[in-house]
C-alpha cells in the first residue's frame, strides 16, 4: 500500500515570489506537488507539443531503445567505475544515445525514444520566451533541463545528491518514490559500481513496496523530490517536463563522504578497512543489500582471463567476504 501524497495549492503566493523562494523557505522534508503555480501561466503549456519543435532542427540527446526490449531506461551506466573492468559486470536496460529530427522522434518507430538536454542548448529563444525559468531555479544559476518521453518510456529507480523541481508541461507522468531510509529495499548500487547512484530494485518489474508513494503529474503541476529520496518515472502518454537541480547541505555533506570513499585504493583488504571504520553489524547490512545480490547473478565473479589487472582483486576480495562473513 503506497502513501498518501500531499499536494499544496500555491495561487496565493504574493506577487513576485517565485515557486523555488517558496521551497526554499518551506525546506520541505518530504516530496510534495504544487499546483497551480505561476508555471501554469508559462506560453509553453499552450504552446509545446510535436508540432511546436518542427524548427528546432536537431535533438542531439536521445536515447534509443528496440521496443521489443522494452521501454525501461537504466540502470545509467558508468563504465570508468572500478568495478565496470570486471568482464561480468553489464548493464541492464542498455540503451543507445544518437540524435533525431522532431518529426523522426515524434514518428511511430520501432524503437523508443527519451530526450534529455539543458534547455538553453534545446533551444535558446524558445527557453526565454517560453519556459520562466526562474520560477523554477533554486539559485539562479542552476541549469534548467528539457525531458521529453514517449508513451510507457521509464526511468529506472535511482537517486540524486540535489533536489529537484520538476514542472509538468505536456502529458502525464508518474512517480514512485521511497525515503531514503529505505535503502535496504531499494538496494543501491555499490560506489565502485557502474551503476552507482541507480538501485537494483527494478519497482516496474519487482512491483512497488509497502512505504512508497506514488502520484501521477498533471500539466501544470511541479514536483518537489527532496536530496536522496529514490524514484522511478513513467510516461503513461508523450510527456514533455523541465526541471532543476539545486543545493542542499545534505548535497555537500555526501559529496565529502564519497571523495573519501573514492580516495581508497581499492586494492586494500575492504572487510578490515569497513570493519575498523563502522564495525561488523553495518559492514553485513552492507554486503547483504549491496554486494550480496550482485554476487548472486555473477557480476562480482572474478574474470579468468589471463592477465587482467586494475581492480579484479578488490572484486575477489569482495567474493571472499561473502563467503566469510555469515549474513
Amino acid at each position: 500500500m503506497t502513501v498518501a501524497f500531499s499536494r499544496i495549492d500555491v495561487g496565493g503566493l504574493p506577487f513576485g515570489r517565485t515557486l523555488a523562494a517558496h521551497v526554499a523557505a518551506a525546506a520541505p522534508k518530504e516530496p510534495v506537488v504544487y499546483q497551480n503555480s505561476r508555471v501554469c501561466t508559462w506560453p509553453a503549456m499552450d504552446r509545446w507539443g510535436p508540432e511546436a519543435f518542427e524548427d528546432v532542427g536537431w535533438l542531439t540527446r536521445v536515447y534509443t531503445r528496440p521496443r521489443t526490449s522494452g521501454p525501461v531506461f537504466g540502470p545509467l551506466w558508468d563504465p570508468g567505475r572500478p568495478l565496470g573492468q570486471l568482464s561480468t559486470v553489464r548493464p541492464g536496460n542498455p540503451h543507445d544515445t544518437t540524435k533525431l529530427t522532431p518529426a523522426a522522434f515524434f514518428s511511430p518507430s520501432d524503437q523508443y525514444h527519451y530526450y534529455v538536454d539543458l534547455l538553453d542548448a534545446f533551444s535558446p529563444e524558445r527557453a526565454r520566451r517560453e519556459v520562466v525559468a526562474s520560477e523554477i531555479r533554486l539559485e539562479p544559476e542552476d541549469p534548467v533541463f528539457v525531458w521529453i518521453g514517449q508513451a510507457e518510456v521509464c526511468a529506472h529507480l535511482h537517486w540524486d545528491t540535489q533536489p529537484n523541481l520538476n514542472a509538468q508541461i505536456v502529458g502525464r507522468k508518474r512517480f514512485v518514490l521511497l525515503p531514503p531510509e529505505a535503502w535496504q529495499v531499494a538496494r543501491p548500487f555499490p560506489f565502485l559500481h557502474p551503476a552507482m547512484g541507480q538501485c537494483q530494485l527494478d519497482v516496474f518489474a519487482d512491483g512497488i513496496p509497502p512505504g512508497a508513494r506514488e502520484v501521477l503529474l498533471e500539466p501544470g503541476e511541479v514536483l518537489y523530490i527532496p536530496p536522496m529520496w529514490f524514484h522511478a518515472v513513467q510516461a503513461l502518454e508523450l510527456c514533455i517536463n523541465v526541471n532543476c537541480f539545486g543545493h542542499a547541505a545534505q548535497t555537500e555533506v555526501l559529496a565529502r563522504a564519497l571523495e573519501e570513499i573514492g580516495a581508497q585504493e581499492p586494492a586494500v583488504d575492504p572487510r578490515g578497512l569497513i570493519l575498523d571504520l563502522v564495525g561488523p553489524a553495518f559492514i553485513k547490512t552492507l554486503l547483504a543489500t549491496r554486494f550480496a545480490t550482485l554476487g548472486g547473478t555473477g557480476q562480482l565473479a572474478a574474470s579468468r582471463r589471463a592477465g587482467t589487472v586494475g581492480h579484479e582483486p578488490f572484486a575477489r576480495d569482495v567474493a571472499r567476504i561473502l563467503s566469510l562473513i555469515h549474513i
